[in-house]
């Protein structure tokens, strides 16, 4: 299996990128995490994907992982979509002309499912969404959203925890206390 890691360029960011592939790919995976993560925490996903000839490419969103940029900060959700698109040129040019599939999880699921619906620019084979996140699993206080509507016309570029319930991301207890432990992560 090969592994590199690569940069490129989108939005005045520079975003980290990595891929894993087999001697003889017979497709390709373009993969997208979910919040607070990084492209690192799916090494198992690639590896399996690998033992069955799909190349594996990821990207570090915007304000997660490796990628530049200030932590938690997402300039807008059409440039998500569009980062899908860059990430997708990257995996164009590495591994050739080969049936592309999208796997998203989470918010990574989210966007591509968007993506697929609204950004579409290369022909997709196929797509696996994991835990999509479609919709919120709790009403938000009318306060906080009030506050983040204002907050975010005074200090667009500001951050705030994202509340998730580490204890809730798996039922295997060492997979939390991973998440828990990476650096990495956007926790809190």
């Amino acid at each position: 299996m090969q592994h590199k890691e690569f940069h490129f360029n989108f939005h005045q960011t520079k975003f980290f990128g990595q891929y894993w592939a087999p001697d003889k790919i017979k497709g390709m995976v373009v993969l997208v995490h979910g919040m607070g993560e990084h492209s690192g925490r799916y090494v198992h996903v690639a590896k399996k994907m690998v033992a069955h000839d799909f190349a594996v490419i990821a990207f570090d969103h915007f304000g997660h992982g490796k990628t530049e940029g200030k932590k938690g900060h997402n300039p807008g959700y059409d440039l998500v979509l569009e980062s899908i698109s860059k990430l997708i040129e990257e995996a164009v040019t590495v591994f050739g002309e080969l049936p592309i599939f999208l796997y998203g999880h989470s918010m990574g699921g989210n966007a591509v499912v968007n993506y697929l619906l609204r950004k579409k620019k290369y022909p997709i084979k196929g797509a696996i969404v994991t835990s999509p996140f479609l919709g919120l699993a709790f009403e938000p206080p009318k306060w906080k959203l009030t506050m983040g509507r204002f907050l975010q016309k005074l200090a667009p570029s500001i951050t705030m925890g994202n509340e998730l319930d580490t204890a809730l991301i798996s039922r295997d207890k060492k997979e939390v206390e991973k998440y828990c432990q990476d650096p990495m992560y956007m926790i809190k």
